[in-house]
């Protein structure tokens, strides 16, 4: 039975962990080579255990950059902290979450705070953020990110480690699955046992400074499962196809040519085909491959014909060729069923034969909607449900910042619109599309920007002139239309002159009874 939870123990396992991930173990070899080496150590390693390191093990190849590219890119989005606000107070932050990371959550995203406008009001500084920039002294941020992505997406399943020190130091560390696990013995979450190679028994921890992020298996719900796991079988070809190729350089001889001498004169010193071959000393075969690379080595005699004669009798290749090699159909089968269980495109990690700018933009989309933003609302509402209710009291919420797809051109012509209609200023699109800091310079007037105006104001003021509109009427117009304020349109009105005549009058056309031919 792992010992009770005590404030030793805690303490206990807070430095191990510390000595662990920050490198200061004296310990060097690693925890699979320990359950190997030490019997005693074996036995506190469960079976669940060495399956996740297994699966570590298998962090290579076509699952390295697989998993790499979510990680990556999950670990370079923001973070932010908000305050839920005004008659959404009372709703969930899983309920808002759903909102920011839905298909429409680039609507509901205020462009500078990156947050949903109506219900969260961002913080700008926080205990939280400060923390995340630094979580423990090994890491930053970004590797922190990283860490915990990769063991989910490796094993199914990571933890986050929060301990604060006597001296009042807040850390948080990334824990390996293969380090933790949850005590089957306790409620659900109530506590962990801490097993490394290090600890001669499993040492218990409290699980109100422990948080489990897992993918959970549909035949039990409270344990772990990964894609990983459901394609090892794929895992395992890729591994056996890539040792063939392997073998087959270490145990090959790999001559280019072989080169057949002609056979020994008969009596008559003619060289016969057919005849014994002579058997040449070591001095002679140098001699003569020395000649032959002298006549037709190098690409500058590439494509040169070679003359068989009675000392050359035959030349033909006899090593195969890199496509020979390699298993051809297996290796893209294989491939594709890894890429497909993390649901990442080929595109995305950078295999551009045969894509286009089109493909990749669905690609990278795809990658944004089904893989990063789900892993992020995860992480969002594991931070927010574990770590924020430890710095505060209010109704807090913490999330990254969602991943989106990225496409130059339909961005500039998106803002190049919203510049047309005036939803946008000219500083935003400054800095936004035109990458230069703000000036102090008023906005342009539209008749400026669209010289067609002024055509339509020359007829506009015409027909005030001729009392055929009131200036009440076309000082509204330039108010609504060009956003003129109202002292600036009733001046530009009121210096117009209007004709006397009434605004009803209408010239009529003479009656006649003449008929038209």
């Amino acid at each position: 039975m792992p010992p009770s939870l005590t404030a030793e123990s805690i303490a206990d396992a807070a430095a191990h962990v510390k000595m662990c991930l920050s490198g200061h173990s004296k310990r060097s070899s690693t925890v699979i080579d320990k359950i190997n080496k030490n019997e005693k150590a074996t036995q506190i390693f469960s079976s669940s255990s060495r399956k996740k390191e297994q699966l570590y093990s298998l962090f290579k190849n076509w699952v390295y950059i697989c998993t790499s590219a979510i990680a990556e890119r999950a670990a370079g989005q923001d973070v932010y902290v908000g305050k839920i606000i005004g008659e959404n107070a009372d709703q969930s932050s899983r309920s808002i979450l759903s909102k920011l990371y839905g298909r429409s959550g680039s609507k509901l995203r205020n462009r500078h705070f990156k947050a949903p406008i109506q219900e969260i009001l961002p913080v700008m500084s926080h205990r939280v953020l400060d923390l995340l920039a630094k979580p423990n002294p090994a890491q930053y941020r970004p590797a922190f990110v990283q860490s915990i992505a990769l063991s989910l997406l490796i094993t199914g399943e990571t933890y986050i480690f929060y301990d604060k020190t006597e001296d009042g130091q807040e850390y948080i560390w990334p824990l390996p699955s293969s380090w933790i696990e949850p005590d089957k013995s306790k409620n659900i979450g109530e506590s962990y046992l801490l097993r490394t190679s290090a600890l001669s028994q499993p040492v218990a921890i409290d699980g109100s400074n422990v948080a489990r992020i897992y993918n959970p298996d549909p035949k039990n719900p409270l344990e772990a499962i990964s894609a990983l796991e459901t394609q090892f079988s794929a895992v395992n070809i890729d591994e056996k196809i890539l040792r063939s190729q392997d073998a087959s350089f270490d145990n090959g001889i790999f001559p280019h040519l072989v080169i057949r001498a002609g056979g020994m004169p008969d009596e008559d010193g003619i060289v016969r085909k057919g005849q014994s071959l002579p058997v040449l000393t070591q001095a002679q075969r140098k001699q003569i491959v020395g000649a032959i690379r002298k006549l037709w080595g190098g690409v500058q005699h590439s494509g040169d014909p070679i003359i068989l004669d009675g000392l050359i009798e035959d030349v033909f290749k006899v090593s195969r060729t890199p496509n020979e090699m390699d298993w051809q159909n297996s290796v893209g089968q294989v491939k594709g069923r890894i890429f497909q269980a993390y649901k990442v495109n080929p595109i995305v990690v950078g295999e551009i034969t045969g894509a286009n700018r089109a493909q990749a933009i669905i690609a990278d989309r795809q990658f944004c909607d089904n893989v990063v933003n789900p892993l992020l609302s995860q992480l969002s509402l594991v931070f927010t449900y574990f770590l924020l209710p430890k710095f505060s009291s209010d109704r807090m919420i913490l999330w990254f910042d969602p991943s989106t797809p990225s496409d130059d051109d339909a961005r500039n012509k998106a803002w190049d619109t919203a510049r047309r209609n005036r939803d946008v200023t000219k500083n935003e699109y400054r800095c936004e599309i035109l990458d230069l800091p703000p000036d102090d310079l008023p906005e342009l007037s539209p008749v400026i920007s669209n010289p067609g105006v002024i055509t339509v104001l020359g007829d506009l003021f015409a027909k005030v002139e001729a009392g055929f509109l009131s200036p009440e009427s076309c000082s509204i117009v330039l108010q609504e239309v060009l956003f003129m304020d109202e002292d600036k349109a009733n001046k530009i009105v009121n210096g117009i002159k209007v004709s006397e005549k009434p605004t009803n009058q209408i010239q009529e056309e003479p009656e006649t009874n003449e008929v038209l031919v």
